[in-house]
């Protein structure tokens, strides 16, 4: 018998509790539901979830900026039939929208999206990251605060602003990441250097010492 479950079985299982409990034909029925999972939320969900997607808004706040937009602007039919070639079938319906499974499959293929990612690999992003990165772009204007996220009719599909957003943080966070290992590095290497200068100053002045 399994002891554990997972995000789906978990959802699922709150379900059934809920219609069991406050199912139409219980007292109070839905009146009282609501209440009580906005409690719920509120006083487990969004402690957990309010530092992640903080991080993330803190961690992408320079990504898109005017001058960014401008350039987006300019590679619009671009960035369309990039859009539009990641679809798994193209359909009228599915013009300018795309599922993200969609994306994450072809992300991993330009090597953007990688499980190597925290790894010593600072060129990808993990796939974690870009679920996360998913609703900060759909979420922009919340600025990372989980209780002002409005409701998305289809959370895991992005339009073409969004995807083209999703681009651009995915990258900028990216070349962040690289330029602080890089700056990381460097400071190694100029400690590494100062203490061997300090070492062989020390290892002249001992043999000097010895001479007299």
């Amino acid at each position: 018998v399994s002891t554990t479950v997972d995000l789906n079985g978990f959802f699922v299982a709150i379900l059934k509790v809920a219609a069991k409990v406050f199912g139409p034909e219980t007292k109070g029925g839905f009146q009282e539901l609501a209440p009580r999972l906005e409690h719920f939320v509120k006083r487990d969900a969004f402690p957990v979830l309010a530092p992640i997607f903080k991080k993330v808004h803190d961690e992408l706040r320079g990504a898109i900026t005017p001058e960014v937009i401008s350039l987006l602007k300019r590679a619009e039919r671009l960035m369309a039939k990039t859009l539009d070639s990641c679809q798994l079938r193209r359909t009228p319906d599915t013009a300018g929208h795309l599922d993200v499974r969609y994306l994450s499959v072809h992300a991993t293929r330009w090597g953007i999206v990688s499980e190597d990612a925290g790894e010593g690999r600072d060129d990808v992003v993990s796939l974690e990251q870009l679920t996360t990165y998913v609703v900060y772009v759909k979420q922009l204007a919340a600025a990372g605060d989980v209780e002002k996220f409005t409701i998305q009719g289809a959370p895991y599909e992005v339009d073409q602003g969004e995807f083209e957003r999703l681009l651009v943080s995915m990258a900028y966070f990216t070349y962040n990441t690289a330029m602080a290992t890089e700056a990381k590095q460097r400071e190694e290497e100029k400690k590494a250097k100062e203490a061997a200068a300090a070492a062989a100053r020390e290892a002249g002045g001992y043999e000097d010492g010895e001479e007299d």
